[in-house]
């Protein structure tokens, strides 16, 4: 039986932290998508230039996505 060899690179593949790293991107990431894609409709539906097409639909996108990456807000209530 041959001896195994010494790997000359590691693999991102087998570090769980990198793996971890993309599960947690993936919510926000599909999110990202999903509303562009309605943006991008809405504007279909109401008509307009390219421009403004995708203008509202980048508009969309950071909104939606910059409210996930806040996260829930502390609230301290003095007495």
């Amino acid at each position: 039986m041959n001896p195994r060899r010494k790997e000359k690179r590691p693999m991102n593949g087998r570090d769980p932290n990198f793996w971890q790293g993309l599960l947690d991107f993936l919510p926000i990431t599909l999110v990202a998508i999903l509303t562009f894609t309605m943006g991008f409709i809405r504007g279909v539906h109401e008509g307009g230039s390219l421009k403004k097409l995708l203008l509202g639909a980048l508009m969309c996108t950071l909104l939606a996505t910059q409210s996930l990456s806040c996260g829930p807000i502390d609230i301290e209530v003095v007495s």
